[in-house]
């Protein structure tokens, strides 16, 4: 996103910004111009921007800080605002130069795709199949707790161990030959099976798929459904 500029004078008024800063707040320059910069930031975080900007009067050197921003005629924004003492004053006082880039977007993003791992999660773990993910040659990295038919009281009991450990030898070839063709071939593939829990046979309808990162395979995902 653009970077806006702002020259403040001694008292943390605007006396300068460029068109990116004029955007950042939703101003023109005549309604920018003298301003107090603490005007545009939210109400809750001024303690914090006062003294942000107090220490970089004081010549000392400061983190960038993130604060809401009050948009004049667009609600409000997020941002990271950096600054330095200028020398550029001359008869009216030091002044302080600001950089401030938006981040309003990149939180909304973060905040959605927060959201949308919560409602995986949770259509994960309600879910009434076996829901997991595989290393690629075969060990449990992450399970919902449909693990009734592995005799386990939750999915966490299955962590790390192998396909060949958990299964009887038979499925346990079975479901080795079917991850290995998700690997090679690199797409998804169903597959039925029974599996003996205690004194009934379960029919199970499996289904692999490939996880990608980029353009690399890093793990294989897998739905279980009792048939």
């Amino acid at each position: 996103a653009p970077i806006g500029y702002f020259l403040l004078d001694g008292a943390y008024r605007i006396k300068e910004s460029n068109l990116a800063g004029l955007k950042l707040l939703g101003q023109n320059r005549a309604e920018l111009k003298d301003k107090p910069f603490i005007n545009f930031i939210s109400t809750r975080h001024h303690s914090r921007i006062i003294t942000f900007l107090n220490d970089i009067a004081r010549g000392r050197k400061r983190e960038a800080i993130q604060v809401d921003l009050q948009r004049n005629r667009e609600g409000y924004g997020y941002a990271s605002i950096e600054g330095i003492k200028s020398e550029a004053g001359g008869a009216i006082g030091d002044h302080l130069l600001l950089t401030v880039s938006d981040l309003t977007e990149l939180r909304k993003t973060r905040s959605a795709l927060e959201e949308s791992e919560r409602l995986y999660r949770s259509l994960v773990d309600s879910s009434a199949d076996h829901i997991f993910m595989l290393s690629t040659d075969g060990y449990f990295l992450a399970s919902n707790d449909c693990v009734s038919h592995f005799n386990k009281a939750n999915g966490l009991h299955i962590l790390g161990q192998n396909i060949t450990d958990i299964f009887p030898a038979e499925e346990a070839a079975l479901y080795v030959q079917h991850l290995n063709q998700v690997v090679t071939e690199r797409r998804a593939v169903s597959f039925e099976h029974q599996l003996t829990v205690g004194d009934t046979v379960q029919h199970h309808l499996d289904r692999l798929y490939p996880i990608f990162k980029g353009n690399r395979l890093v793990a294989v995902g897998g739905i279980c459904h009792d048939i």
